[in-house]
């Protein structure tokens, strides 16, 4: 039975990394192949550890620049991984029979399914989260004192720690429980945990130091409880779909777990209870500041879900139901994986799980812009006064983030003006980080000027000063940013072009005499 099932999730990864193969990058996957080219030790959007993985994949994958198997072939191995720590701790936790029909059950959710298809992150985070929790949970059951299990534990932290800055509570929390149980805590195996998450953490906080503390300037004590849902929008791949499906399971295993406790009374149980309130509340507060939190949703229906197991196994009967159960959860999960396939993201979607799909016809897009911005250049030499001059090239500005990483990683640009430059911009605004999103180095997109005594701040200047440029997005002239009509001379369409096979307009705008805006 064990074998068969493992050969199965074996077979069932296969699968994945064939479907994950087709189609195009999501707008998230693209960001983070930018910030794989250019590796610091954290980014704008938080620690880098994604993007590092997306750099180390090997090169017989990416065998031309980064292709689509190569970038998403990691995230259905990290399912497979992330089904042995579930294994390993339902084992100890609730039994083999138990373990092996939740990670069955566990790996045919559809959230999962549709996670593992894309290279966006989730998987990864739900597979260091589970098993630095496991990890945590075993150290308390067993009392273990030795130096490896901790040193394990606290690799798990530091490597936990570049994908997700929140794992590291999953220490104090430990340490808490194994305090109220009233056991010793190993004070020389505890300093090598310690000493291995204060490594962990060195990279991301020198990265803040050097970039003004990006990553917390804008947590304020507001931000712990003014707390605010999300917009409601009940589609397939919003967050509040994925919610309201996931509610009976969360809401079922949370039940179950509360009267298994009740009814063996064990501490150990407890314990384990216990330790899931970590990320339930960085679950409920990344609901409440506009964040989907499928991580963490994830990792919640993982955990309460062999409790749901245990009960339908506890007669003939409620196995019957159970199998049933299982069966349309597996139909359910092939048809939102096909309907995932099928579907086109939006190149601009927020609060919503991305499609495998991506964004078609980004080439088409990515090719007018050379071709136009090759034709203005060619134009603004003819009409120099002196042919001396070298032609001047219009730098590309995209309407969001998405595109412009979806665009700058297929286009090949090197501005003279400034070296190692994004090939694509988002548009100017008065938020440092905002304004150069795409920049692992945000404050290098402006030179570097001689700091002036009376101001508290050193006055920086932008290189593209008086050049034109072009602005691809989906805004009509009238509706275009102050961003954009405020910081150039005119603003005129010049071109079209669709993406997702005609199903999506984009205009080009030509944006003449750039004047860097006020901050």
């Amino acid at each position: 039975m064990v074998v068969m099932i493992w050969f199965f999730l074996f077979l069932l990864t296969l699968a994945r990394v064939v479907f994950a193969a087709t189609g195009h990058f999501s707008g998230q996957e693209a960001y983070l192949m930018l910030c794989a080219e250019r590796l610091d030790w954290g980014f704008v959007d938080g620690p880098a550890g994604i993007a590092a993985l997306i750099r180390s994949t090997p090169p017989v994958l990416n065998f031309a620049g980064y292709s689509l198997l190569g970038v998403r072939f990691l995230s259905p191995c990290f399912l497979f991984l992330c089904s042995y720590f579930l294994w390993l701790l339902l084992k100890k936790l609730q039994g083999r029979e138990v373990a092996l029909w939740s990670i069955l059950a566990f790996n045919l959710l559809p959230l999962t399914n549709a996670a593992a298809l894309l290279m966006d992150g989730v998987m990864v985070r739900v597979t260091f989260w589970l098993g630095t929790l496991a990890w945590a949970w075993l150290l308390m059951v067993e009392s273990r004192e030795d130096f490896l299990a901790w040193s394990i534990f606290g690799l798990l932290l530091a490597l936990g720690t570049q994908v997700s800055y929140a794992i590291g509570w999953l220490l104090p929390a430990l340490l808490l429980l194994m305090m109220l149980r009233r056991q010793k805590v190993p004070h020389w195996p505890l300093s090598v945990t310690l000493l291995l998450l204060a490594l962990g953490w060195a990279g991301p906080l020198y990265w803040n130091a050097t970039h003004d503390w990006l990553q917390w300037a804008t947590i304020t004590w507001g931000s712990f409880w003014s707390y605010q849902l999300p917009p409601w929008h009940l589609e397939l791949n919003g967050a509040w779909f994925w919610l309201l499906l996931s509610l009976p399971l969360i809401f079922g295993g949370s039940v179950a777990s509360v009267f298994a406790f009740f009814k063996k009374k064990e501490k150990d149980l407890l314990s384990f209870l216990a330790l899931l309130i970590v990320p339930l509340l960085f679950f409920l507060g990344g609901i409440g500041h506009d964040h989907p939190s499928f991580d963490l949703q994830l990792l919640l229906m993982a955990l309460l879900l062999p409790f749901l197991v245990d009960f339908f196994m506890k007669t003939e009967k409620r196995k019957k139901s159970g199998l049933l159960l299982l069966l349309c959860m597996a139909i359910f999960s092939l048809m939102t994986v096909c309907y995932f396939l099928n579907d086109d993201e939006e190149s601009d979607s927020t609060y919503s799980l991305s499609s495998p799909r991506g964004v078609e016809g980004v080439q088409r897009g990515a090719v007018e812009l050379l071709r136009l911005r090759a034709l203005l250049a060619s134009s603004s030499t003819n009409s120099s006064a002196e042919q001396s001059l070298p032609p001047s090239f219009p730098f590309i500005i995209a309407q969001c983030p998405q595109l412009a990483a979806l665009l700058g990683v297929i286009l090949p640009i090197h501005y003279p003006e400034l070296q190692g430059a994004p090939s694509v911009f988002t548009p100017e605004s008065p938020s440092f980080s905002s304004q150069f999103q795409l920049w692992p180095h945000y404050a290098d997109a402006t030179l570097q000027s001689t700091p002036d005594p009376l101001y508290t701040q050193e006055p920086r200047r932008s290189p593209f000063l008086g050049h034109d440029a072009l602005y691809i997005t989906r805004e009509l002239e009238g509706d275009l940013p102050e961003t954009i009509t405020g910081a150039f001379a005119s603003v005129l369409p010049i071109s079209e072009v669709s993406f997702k096979s005609g199903k999506g307009r984009f205009i080009i705008y030509k944006c003449t005499n750039y004047q860097m805006m006020s901050l």
